[in-house]
């Protein structure tokens, strides 16, 4: 009986997860307004999730409820950190080149978001010492996934918006 409460919460929690990450790119696709540019913005932000799960797979760590949540927590602070990205990028672009907005974003919104994905991950990365499995396995999940959060923000997302930027200029021409 408690293997299926869990079983049930887990599935309700996998469900609100999809049911966030539906709004979180619909929103994505009014505020950038293009579907396009909506769905590439959600594309660093469901890679960490994506790995991380990988991850729990090689090493055998299960879905559970304290591993569900990391997904809901880190795609809160995944999507935090691309919205600060996005919206500098909109401001640099608005008066410079692509390329030219591209490297001053990267300059000036990088660097707050480097420092506070850095301090979230050796705060989760405390847990890890701990001998309580299911608080080691939070920590290890969501140190791993908050910094692959960060790799996907400042390689991935950058590659994206210059793919956004040429297939504008294509359908401009």
């Amino acid at each position: 009986l408690a293997n299926q409460a869990v079983r049930a919460v887990i599935a309700d929690m996998m469900s609100s997860l999809g049911l966030a990450f539906g709004l979180i790119t619909f929103i994505f696709m009014l505020v950038l307004r293009s579907w396009r540019a909506g769905l590439l913005a959600m594309l660093p932000n469901i890679l960490p999730l994506v790995v991380t799960l990988g991850m729990m797979t090689v090493s055998g760590i299960s879905l559970r409820i304290s591993t569900v949540i990391i997904f809901a927590m880190c795609m809160g602070v995944v999507v935090d950190d691309t919205i600060h990205f996005l919206v500098r990028f909109r401001q640099e672009r608005a008066h410079q080149e692509a390329e030219a907005a591209l490297d001053a974003t990267i300059r000036h919104a990088g660097r707050p978001v480097v420092f506070t994905t850095l301090m979230l991950v050796m705060g989760f990365s405390v847990l890890i010492t701990s001998h309580f499995n299911g608080l080691r396995n939070f920590g290890q999940l969501s140190a791993l996934c908050i910094g692959l959060a960060l790799l996907a923000d400042l390689l991935t997302l950058p590659a994206l918006l210059m793919l956004s930027e040429r297939w504008r200029q294509r359908k401009e021409v």
